[in-house]
């Protein structure tokens, strides 16, 4: 655990809540049709048109605490997500690798950027 001053702390969750403001206002629903073409091992691109980053959980159950608070535009929650590292921003246009394949959300690895090597798992429509 990370001993922050309260204004670190503050300006690591104002910065984080705007991030998450920006995507919450551009993002399109997860709930699209399933990607065939999802195989693990192939390497895809995440793109969410209209925007310049992309949400992963570190677990399924992070992906779904975070689709719910997005649901409620609890920005808040979201950005403690962010702070407590339950979910990852990722620059649009990130590389990944299938490594396990759902319906709805598949697991990824990073290839490229800042997490590389880190495992997350998103919708398979931010899939490109």
């Amino acid at each position: 655990m990370h001993n922050f001053s309260w204004k670190t702390s503050f300006f690591i969750i104002l910065v984080c809540t705007v991030i998450i403001v920006i995507c919450l206002n551009k993002a399109p629903s997860p709930y699209q049709a399933y990607n065939p073409q999802t195989t693990v091992g192939n390497v895809f691109t995440l793109k969410i048109p209209n925007t310049k980053l992309v949400l992963l959980g570190v677990t399924k159950n992070d992906l779904d605490e975070a689709r719910k608070l997005t649901l409620a535009h609890d920005t808040q929650g979201l950005a403690k997500l962010a702070v407590e590292y339950r979910i990852i921003l990722l620059d649009h246009d990130t590389q990944v690798r299938v490594i396990e394949k759902g319906f709805e959300i598949t697991r990824l690895r990073i290839l490229d950027g800042p997490y590389v090597t880190m495992d997350g798992w998103t919708y398979n429509s931010f899939l490109k």
